[in-house]
């Protein structure tokens, strides 16, 4: 189950290498040799911290849903019918909120409309930010990459590679990733061991039965038997040409040590009962699973998880970090459009289908992504930290990455109330966390241009000649989670005190 061993240990091609140093950015591609691997480190569960990644793919645009530009900021209508600017109606700003939000529109074309994304302010708007920052590619790849590596800052590696190394020690899965593309790569930086690469999970619904070797089989040997088996295999391997004449193969010792991980670490965690998603209605008992009685509160909650494999995503994910699997858990929009029965609720290429249909597009997929994000969040706020009081509520370690890798063009032609949008380098993040400084939106917005602009980070106050970029947003997060490293940015304003 395990990740490749790391690319530093064989030869790279020339198409890898500069795929390494795009994702990474000159100043992260580091090869430290293999002596020098970091490990992950055992904490205290009281004291480790939960990230949530939660990846919009496609360009989710900042000023279509928590930075939106009323035209009559603008100044000039005639300049204010070429951006894309909203009329005052269609912006709201809760009671209470330093954040405003677009409302849902009349018309959705064959959509569904969404759920109105200032529902996600009104129940977890203390405990947000709106950071306003900018990108160094519009390429999806790469700013994906980008988006979790922080363009190389911390030696190339991604957000979950340093949150596992810091809290991941002991964990069967230090690091899980459910996204795609390239959310799915790994870091740079060739210390990180593969204990702390994420591990991809493409079937959150089913992972749980990966989990184990045998259980669940009917008709199965005895437990003692599939033991002397494997001591008996262990053994032929050893002896077997094959491993004579592949010893020092890392490929093969990683193969090896992947295979051991079943039976010492995930086997013994009984996973297959806390993971499992399907419907416990369906589970026959003579397969003697237990699924979690959390599994049907689940359901209730994503009732759709069957068929929209973002809800299993936000499932799974939950249940990875409750369960103290991992401290790390990436999920995210797929390319694929979504039906709810004969509902249409999300688009093909996700928020990059603005492409075609812009404003509307960014409406849907802000409203769907409000949704999920609130049913994690809502998750997080409920239940305890492994199911102990003693450890206190999930939420009070945690934070929620809102990641996308571009913006979207700002103008559109004037008249026109559906448009297509091209990719943009400026843009801006969505985080949630009570281990941030909430309720409040970091830089602002050229009404005159719908460019964003930067903010101090010591006083947060809004700077229009400052620029953030992606190593900023990283160093936001690391310091948020307590991830610390050579060059880390110090963003006080934003973070709360201990």
């Amino acid at each position: 189950m395990r990740r490749m061993e790391n690319t530093a240990r064989r030869q790279l091609t020339r198409r890898e290498v500069l795929g390494l140093v795009a994702a990474a950015g000159i100043g992260g591609l580091v090869w430290p040799s293999a002596s020098a691997q970091a490990q992950p480190r055992a904490v205290d569960p009281r004291d480790r911290r939960l990230l949530f990644v939660f990846c919009a793919q496609g360009g989710a645009s900042i000023i279509d849903s928590f930075l939106p530009i009323v035209d009559a900021e603008v100044g000039d209508p005639e300049l204010a019918a070429t951006l894309n600017v909203f009329p005052a109606a269609q912006v709201e700003q809760r009671p209470g909120s330093n954040i405003r939000s677009v409302k849902p529109f009349d018309d959705y074309l064959f959509f569904k409309p969404p759920v109105d994304m200032g529902r996600l302010i009104e129940r977890h708007g203390q405990d947000m930010v709106v950071v306003a920052h900018e990108g160094t590619t519009v390429n999806h790849t790469v700013g994906q990459q980008r988006s979790l590596n922080g363009n190389g800052i911390n030696r190339g590696r991604t957000l979950m590679e340093e949150m596992a190394l810091r809290y991941g020690g002991g964990l069967a899965l230090p690091s899980t990733n459910m996204a795609a593309d390239g959310y799915l790569r790994h870091g740079a930086d060739a210390s990180v061991p593969n204990e702390a690469r994420h591990e991809v999970v493409s079937t959150p619904l089913l992972f749980a039965t990966g989990t184990h070797g045998y259980r669940a089989l009917a008709g199965a040997p005895d437990p003692a038997l599939i033991a002397q088996a494997r001591a008996a295999r262990d053994r032929l391997d050893q002896a077997s040409v094959f491993s004579r004449t592949f010893a020092g193969s890392p490929r093969l010792a990683h193969y090896l040590t992947s295979r051991g991980l079943v039976s010492s670490s995930l086997e013994p965690a009984n996973l297959l009962d806390k993971l499992l998603l399907v419907d416990p209605a369906t589970v026959d008992p003579k397969y003697g699973l237990e699924p979690s009685p959390l599994a049907a509160e689940l359901r209730q909650l994503f009732p759709n998880m069957d068929e929209d494999t973002t809800q299993a995503q936000i499932a799974l994910g939950f249940l990875l970090a409750y369960n103290g699997v991992s401290t790390s858990a990436v999920m995210g929009l797929r390319a694929d459009p979504v039906l709810h029965g004969s509902d249409i609720v999300g688009a093909p290429i996700a928020f990059d289908y603005s492409h075609t249909a812009h404003p509307i597009v960014q409406s849907l997929m802000w409203g769907r992504t409000a949704e999920l994000v609130d049913g994690l969040i809502g998750l997080l706020k409920r239940y305890d930290y492994l199911g102990d009081p003693a450890h206190g509520k999930m939420w009070d370690r945690s934070l929620v990455y809102v990641a996308t890798e571009f913006g979207r063009d700002k103008k559109r032609p004037a008249g026109n109330p559906i448009w297509g949008t091209g990719h943009h380098l400026n843009n801006g993040s969505v985080m949630f966390s009570p281990l941030l400084n909430g309720n409040a939106v970091y830089g602002g917005v050229d009404p005159t241009t719908g460019i964003t602009y930067g903010f101090d980070p010591m006083t947060g106050r809004p700077d229009p000649e400052r620029r953030l970029f992606e190593g900023d947003v990283y160093s936001i997060i690391a310091q948020a989670l307590g991830l610390d490293f050579p060059g880390r940015r110090s963003f006080d304003a934003l973070v709360r005190s201990a």
